[in-house]
C-alpha cells in the first residue's frame, strides 16, 4: 500500500499515537515523511512506517503549502 504526498493519515503506534499528520512525500517502500505544522514542520518532517498508519482522508496539496495550511488540515 502506497500513500501518495497530501493523504490524512492518524498514528496508530508509538509515542504519537493518535495524532493526524499530512504526507508530504515517500521515503522508500515502507516509510512516508510527515508532518503536522506544529510539532513537525515542512523543514522536518517525522518519517514513520506506512503500517503504523491509517488513513483518514486526502487533499490537494499545492507547491505553496505553509506550516499554518498544514495546521489547519490536521485540526479537523
Amino acid at each position: 500500500m502506497a500513500l501518495k504526498e497530501g493523504t490524512i493519515v492518524k498514528s496508530l503506534k508509538g509515542h504519537d499515537t493518535g495524532r493526524i499528520y499530512v504526507v508530504i512525500s515517500a521515503a522508500g517502500e515502507d516509510f512516508v515523511l510527515l508532518c503536522d505544522g506544529k510539532y513537525r514542520k515542512l523543514d522536518n518532517p517525522k518519517q514513520k512506517r506506512i503500517k503504523h498508519l491509517e488513513v483518514i482522508g486526502e487533499i490537494r496539496l499545492s507547491a505553496s503549502v505553509t506550516d499554518a495550511s498544514v495546521r489547519k488540515i490536521c485540526k479537523l
